[in-house]
Formats: structure tokens, sequence, C-alpha cells
């Protein structure tokens, strides 16, 4: 709401010519509002943990963005962060964006989502900040080791931080004044409820492994699925859970109505052409009941031969991922990660892997299924799984997935390829309507606000392409919005 209200206010007054003046005054009044906030509760401010710090200026001093134009007349700009790591969804917040140093470094920044420069960056006290999530003037998230923040989203500074374990896979999720994130504990892993103002404990549940991309919130119940399939659902008000039910999930569920929608995995036996028995891994999306947990689909839809939940030693991402590990002290990975699991599962063997994993995550638009599989975009109608549509994309096969899971807005897809180009299709009909190369892969979902798509790199780049369409919004970080299951409220 903060976000449409401060949209609103800008169209209006921008006519007027005072556009600008009247958005800083909204902005500065909700900083004044988390300072009082911040008086009220008496935030308990670096209780465990090494805390956010402000970076020096001049680590970042020559990081200036390059503004360029499109083919097509699109405007942009694209900024090199001085780490050059792999980097997550950018998280929109108040003509801000949110994001991390990457995998690996200790830094966490927020640039100016116009013009690309860096409004404030701090230093964190444990490595590998994961996608971040922003919401009541508040930005949360965690470092691959081991530490949960909350930083004041207009200039950084710590409000609170605790340390949970090591590692950290899995970003976190808000709704309310609740916060969840899951992270080893004794016996597996634990989902925890912080909250969001205060940083202190409502609830903490046992779960079996670490979850997979991020818990999900949708009315009064979390779900999640955790990388050794199981898909759980829990009372956000006090941590009862409902239901576990294992299906071999590969992908964060996404909830809509009544129901359930994720992609889970199946084993055939088959012969290969020498005569031996092997086994192929086919993935499809199911629906469960989010009363009970039960399938309500037979059969998956969209299904089809996965061979990318097949561990793959060999492929340049892996080694990449294998060497970003080794870089954080992970000769090989902890027995806290259990990718084991993971690897049984997803095909996912390594920290870097894990923590980057967003599998084919379906989201549901216009009454339909939209999800991408491997190198397979697909429209399905989830009441009879007939597939409305399919567009194929041809890149890059030796550097993991080749897509990334879709953001939908204003009837269009946006969606990122491991070749670096960020693609428009058309939600309704499947045709591409255009598309960008930036030259860099793209592992991470986009976000979209403002008539804007942002993305980021799997070697350290930000890019911005602003697509003339001011309807074009609502996709604001990795899920669309901070509980990960749709878009801002309007």
């Amino acid at each position: 709401m903060t976000t449409l209200l401060t949209a609103s206010f800008f169209l209006i007054f921008n006519v007027l010519g005072v556009g600008e003046q009247i958005t800083q005054h909204i902005y500065s009044l909700q900083d004044q509002l988390i300072l009082s906030q911040e008086q009220l509760y008496s935030y308990p401010n670096n209780s465990d943990g090494a805390p956010c710090t402000p970076m020096d200026h001049e680590y970042y001093r020559d990081c200036q963005p390059q503004y360029f134009t499109t083919d097509d007349g699109m405007k942009g700009w694209k900024i090199t962060l001085p780490e050059q790591l792999p980097l997550a969804t950018p998280a929109y917040y108040n003509g801000k964006l949110y994001l991390g140093g990457g995998f690996g470094s200790y830094s966490f920044y927020a640039l100016d989502a116009d013009r690309g420069t860096i409004s404030w960056a701090v230093n964190t006290g444990d490595d590998g900040p994961t996608a971040a999530v922003v919401d009541q003037g508040i930005v949360v998230f965690n470092t691959e080791s081991c530490i949960i923040y909350a930083l004041r989203a207009s200039d950084g500074k710590d409000l609170w931080h605790h340390w949970l374990g090591d590692p950290l896979m899995s970003q976190p999720a808000i709704s309310g004044r609740k916060v969840l994130m899951a992270y080893p504990g004794e016996r597996g892993h634990m989902l925890i409820c912080l909250d969001l103002f205060t940083g202190e404990t409502y609830w903490k549940h046992h779960i079996v492994s670490d979850i997979i991309s991020a818990p999900v919130i949708d009315k009064d119940e979390v779900y999640l699925a955790s990388f050794d399939g199981m898909i759980y659902c829990y009372s956000l008000e006090d941590g009862d859970e409902l239901w576990r039910e294992n299906y071999n999930a590969t992908s964060a569920p996404w909830i809509f109505g009544e129901q359930v929608y994720t992609s889970l995995r199946q084993n055939e036996q088959s012969i290969d052409e020498h005569g031996n028995e092997i086994e192929l891994r086919f993935e499809g999306v199911g629906i469960l009941s989010r009363m009970t947990g039960n399938r309500e689909n037979d059969k998956l839809f969209g299904y089809q031969q996965a061979d990318y939940l097949h561990a793959d030693r060999t492929s340049t991402l892996a080694l990449e991922q294998a060497q970003q590990d080794a870089s954080v002290g992970f000769s090989t990975a902890p027995s806290t990660a259990q990718l084991d699991k993971a690897e049984e599962n997803t095909g996912v063997f390594t920290v870097s892997g894990a923590w980057s994993y967003q599998g084919s995550r379906p989201v549901i638009y216009d009454q339909d299924c939209f999800n991408a599989q491997g190198n397979i975009l697909q429209r399905t109608n989830p009441d009879n799984g007939e597939i409305v549509w399919k567009w194929e994309y041809t890149g890059d096969q030796d550097y993991g997935r080749q897509l990334t899971p879709p953001a939908i807005v204003n009837n269009k897809i946006f969606i990122g390829s491991n070749s670096g180009e960020i693609i428009c299709i058309d939600a309704e009909s499947g045709e591409e309507l255009w598309k960008y190369n930036c030259g860099n892969p793209i592992v991470f979902q986009p976000s979209v606000m403002d008539g804007k798509v942002f993305w980021a790199t799997a070697n350290g780049k930000v890019f911005c392409l602003d697509t003339g369409d001011r309807n074009n919004t609502g996709w604001a970080m990795w899920g669309g919005n901070a509980a990960h299951n749709g878009w801002v409220e309007e």
C-alpha cells in the first residue's frame, strides 16, 4: 500500500511540477515512522553476532553507473559492484534497490533505482548476503554464513540481528510484523518466527532440512518446501504444524485460493542404448489442498523429462559453484547443510548452488499456471492440465537452468536466461515481445516496478531497463512481495 500511495502522489503532483518534493516528503514521513518505532520498541540492536557497519566510501567510489539505449530505444543503466560475485534478485522499495554484494561478499547495498548510483552501503558481519525482502521501512536479509539482519531501509542502520547458524542457504519472508527464516539446528533445521521491529522470537519449529528459496506466507499460514522434498504448512500465529507431506517437491510453493501449487519430481526406470537400466527424472506441477496437503491432480501437468535435476559436476556452472564454496572455506559442504538430501532431490550439491537454487517455481496469474522447466516456459490450465501455450528457449546448456522463474505483471512475463537475455513475453499468447542481451548470465528472477525491469547477474552486475510503460509494475522482489506469494499490495 505504501508503494502505491507514493507512486500515486508522485503521478498527481508531478503534473504540477512538484512531484520530487512531494515524494521526498512522503519518504521523510516514512523514515520518521521507523524512528518512532525504534523508540517505541527499543530495538535490542546487535544482540548477537557481528553488526552491519557503514562501508568506507573509498571501497566503492569508482562504482559508477553506465547509461545505455537498446536497439529498440529503451533506456537503461548498469553498474558493476566491486566484488563481481554472483548476485541475487534486487528488491525494490521507495525508489531504491536493495541487494547484497554476492555469494562470498561482506557487502550490502542500496542503489537509486532511477540513476543506479549507490545510496548507501554496509559491511556485514559474515559473508554471502541472500536476496533481501523489504517492508514497512525495514530491509531484512541473511548472510550465507550465519546472521539474519534487519536494517533501516532509508540509511542502512543496523536495527537488530541474530546469529542463527552456518550455512543459511535460503532467504527470509515478511508478513505484517513477522519474519520467517530457516536455519540449521538440532536434528536437522529449524523454522523461526521473529518480530520485524524487535527481533524477538515468537516461535520456532523443527524441520527436516533447509528450505528451497524461502518460506511462503499467505493469509494466516506459512508454507515451505525443503530440499529433501517435504512440503510443510504452519500456522503463522503460533507455529503449529498443520500438515506435512513428502511429494519430492523441487520448488517453493505458490498459494492461490484453496490450493498449493509446486513443482514435483518423479522418477521412471528405463533402458539405455547399451541395455543397462537407468533412472530418468521428470518434473511437473502438482496441486495440493491448502487445508490437508492432499494431492488433487493425479497426473502432474507440464510433465516432462528433467535432466537438470541430476547432479552434473562437470558443467561450467557446477565448477564455478565449487570454486565459490572453496572461496568461503567449504572444500566440502558442512554436514549441517545436508546437501546429500538436496542432491538426491534436486541435483544441487554445493552451498553456492543451494543458495541460488530456485527450481521451476510456478506462478498463478489470470487463473492459469505459468512456470519455466528447463528451457520451456509454459502456460497451463490448472483445471484440466491442458497446456495453453509453450515457449521454447535455445541457449547455453552448460550453465545450469536456462531460464529463471518468471515475474508476471500487466499481462507480461519477464524472465532471464543463463545466456544473459532478459525477455518479455505476452502472457496471453506466449509471443515474444522483445529481448535484450546484457552479455552476462542471469540466474535469479528479475523484479519489475514503476515501468522498469531490474536484474542482477552471476558476475556482479546490476541492470535496469525502462520499458516505457508504467503499468509494468508490482513485482518488487523475489516472489513478487515480501511474503513471496504475489504482488505488492495496490
